[in-house]
């Protein structure tokens, strides 16, 4: 999947594709779900890469790479393929370095950020994930895409000198990267509270067989006075421990997940907007003969836009609101009735019970 994003992203500039999670980041599912969580966060990376794909007109109708991918066995797609555009790419992103020297952000065209994160050793990728133990963002290394707003923008270049599109473009990067940010801060402290969630459901399950041994140790008194009291108050942390449990498993998998998918996003369209800006700096050293350039960074921006807006802000807007309805609003008061229900159903049971001295 990482070759056929590398291909498209080399062929089709002008779109911002979906990204694709590094192994390392799939591998922290396995504390709280296991091997099966694991296995369902790994398929529902790519189900999220082939959805947004696949609503790309162009990737699907106009790239000989996307059906070749799928139609093709994986040794025969390689074999035809990858010798040819493996050393295009190469001397694509050797002939980029000078162009995206103007870059405060490195990109490398076809070799996006997203990219270079998702190809890492599993190794290298520890410094991906160690930002989820981290509170307020204290603890973790900085990775790709970290830092403030104003990291975004072009190095020995004097911004005023640029056109009208290129500084729309600038601002809207800016603000972009601070979406960046920020959603990488709420996947960071959405963890840390699973985290403290999970430990708080283990200790419940103690406090359950601490309250069982407690009830066990009055059958030589009046176990209707005392005994019942104590095994409903069991049953109760019991369940309410496998509430959160259950809980923490889907949360991390549907929040965590999807919060960290669209820090990836919008971490792809910055590496898209920041090839445009490249193009329009380097325009402002050239004097004579830079009509062609300027309409090859006049049309790929006009190209980009017309994706950016009509395509990956309208569906970020459309996932998030999903997000907060269905997966955060929803749940939170699913769990809180469920508890709630519990308590109720243990606490009553035990007054019914108790016999008065």
């Amino acid at each position: 999947m990482c070759l056929l994003r590398s291909l498209l992203a080399y062929e089709l500039p002008h779109l911002v594709l979906p990204p694709l999670h590094p192994k390392s980041a799939l591998g922290t599912m396995e504390a709280h779900c296991g091997a099966k969580g694991e296995v369902s966060m790994k398929r529902e990376s790519l189900r999220f890469f082939l959805q947004e794909l696949c609503v790309v007109s162009e990737a699907v109708f106009c790239s000989p790479f996307f059906a070749a991918f799928f139609t093709e066995s994986r040794d025969s797609f390689q074999a035809g393929l990858r010798p040819d555009m493996q050393s295009t790419l190469a001397r694509y992103e050797s002939a980029s370095k000078p162009l995206h020297a103007f870059s405060k952000r490195g990109s490398a065209g076809g070799q996006s950020t997203a990219d270079r994160l998702a190809q890492r050793s599993t190794s290298t990728l520890r410094s991906v994930v160690s930002y989820f133990s981290a509170v307020g963002g204290g603890g973790g290394r900085p990775t790709d895409g970290d830092g403030d707003a104003a990291d975004f923008g072009l190095t020995a270049t004097d911004e005023t000198l640029l056109p009208a599109d290129a500084q729309a473009w600038l601002r809207e990067g800016r603000r972009l990267l601070r979406r960046e940010r920020h959603l990488k801060r709420s996947a960071a402290l959405f963890e840390t509270y699973l985290h403290a969630l999970d430990g708080r459901s283990k200790l419940q399950a103690e406090v359950k067989t601490c309250l069982c041994r407690l009830d066990s140790s009055f059958e030589d008194e009046n176990p209707q006075r005392f005994g019942c009291a104590f095994r409903d108050t069991a049953q109760f942390f019991h369940h309410a421990a496998e509430s959160e449990q259950d809980y923490v498993r889907r949360r991390y998998l549907h929040v965590v997940f999807a919060l960290e998918s669209e820090r990836r996003y919008a971490a792809a369209a910055l590496d898209a907007i920041d090839h445009v800006l490249c193009l329009y700096a380097r325009l402002v050293y050239m004097c004579d003969g830079a009509a062609e350039e300027r309409r090859v960074a006049e049309g790929l921006s006009a190209m980009l836009r017309e994706n950016y807006e009509n395509m990956y802000l309208k569906r970020y807007r459309v996932r998030m609101q999903s997000l907060s309805e269905a997966q955060l609003s929803t749940e939170w008061k699913r769990l809180a009735e469920q508890v709630d229900r519990t308590a109720k159903l243990c606490l009553g049971k035990a007054g019914d019970d108790r016999v008065e001295p």
